[in-house]
């Protein structure tokens, strides 16, 4: 795969990213230019600093990625990383989308915290058995039982 570089949306003539997920600054008048070190941040996004004048910014570089190469991001869209990773940066693994479509994602990859959960708040396992979904929501069916036994007996006359 080729490395191409296009300028950083809003930085342009100051910053390019590449499909390689590399940002540099472009050499010019008093500057060195160069690629810019990337840090990671919160559950591992990866950030560069960009300067305007004597201005800073921090912007992560998923975002940069999304915004160079496959156009503005879409009102209420936010970044979606496509195999959970949020270290893979590569424009084939990133695209725009709801804040739904990245929740989902992440109950899919298992990374959502309730869906790494092995049991309910009253300590019974998530088994085959002992699990109903309904939509993407699982309930406890031990639970479930006792909760209509005692409206049952609630409901006696």
């Amino acid at each position: 795969m080729t490395e191409e570089w296009r300028p950083v949306v809003g930085y342009e003539g100051l910053y390019e990213v590449s499909s390689l997920c590399a940002v540099r600054g472009v050499r010019r008048r008093g500057t060195a230019g160069g690629r810019l070190s990337p840090q990671a941040h919160g559950v591992g996004h990866l950030w560069v600093q960009l300067w305007r004048g004597n201005r800073r910014c921090a912007r992560s570089i998923h975002t940069l990625l999304l915004e160079a190469f496959i156009g503005p991001r879409p009102l209420g869209h936010e970044s979606r990383h496509l195999d959970g990773d949020p270290t893979n940066n590569h424009i084939s693994n990133l695209l725009w989308g709801s804040r739904s479509e990245n929740v989902l994602d992440r109950v899919e990859h298992g990374t959502h915290h309730y869906a790494s959960r092995s049991h309910c708040k009253h300590g019974h396992p998530y088994s085959p058995d002992n699990t109903r979904w309904i939509g993407n929501t699982r309930i406890c069916r031990t639970c479930r039982r006792v909760i209509s036994r005692a409206s049952a007996a609630r409901r006696a006359p």
